[in-house]
């Protein structure tokens, strides 16, 4: 009796052993597993940003490129500034063109203001 007892309980402890076996490789293999997603899915996300920054920089390229030959892609600030520049050496070429262009653009711009007083909105 005792010995069938004591056989029954080395094969339940057996069993026990051999089940958290078991658990311990199934969680195992899902840490591997959940591991080896984590690492394809931040090699793709580096693979999407060094994209980014190679289109970017493409972008970057083309509007410098753009810049320089002058007129598409230019600010709006540049192309002013590079009016007045234009402007300033006509003005020293060849007299006050610019001078007379800043008298009408005053005078449209006070009639377009009384326009607006005269009629309100």
């Amino acid at each position: 009796m005792e010995e069938s007892k004591e056989k029954e309980e080395r094969v339940e402890k057996e069993e026990e052993r051999e089940e958290m076996e078991e658990r311990e490789e199934k969680e195992e293999k899902e840490e591997k597993e959940e591991k080896e997603e984590r690492e394809e899915k931040e090699e793709k996300e580096e693979k999407e940003e060094t994209e980014e920054k190679k289109e970017k920089g493409e972008k970057m390229e083309e509007r410098k490129e753009k810049r320089e030959e002058g007129g598409e892609g230019e600010g709006r600030i540049r192309r002013r500034r590079r009016k007045k520049k234009e402007e300033e050496k006509e003005e020293e070429e060849g007299g006050g063109r610019r001078r007379r262009r800043r008298r009408r653009r005053r005078k449209r711009k006070s009639e377009r203001r009384h326009d607006r007083e005269a009629w309100p909105a």
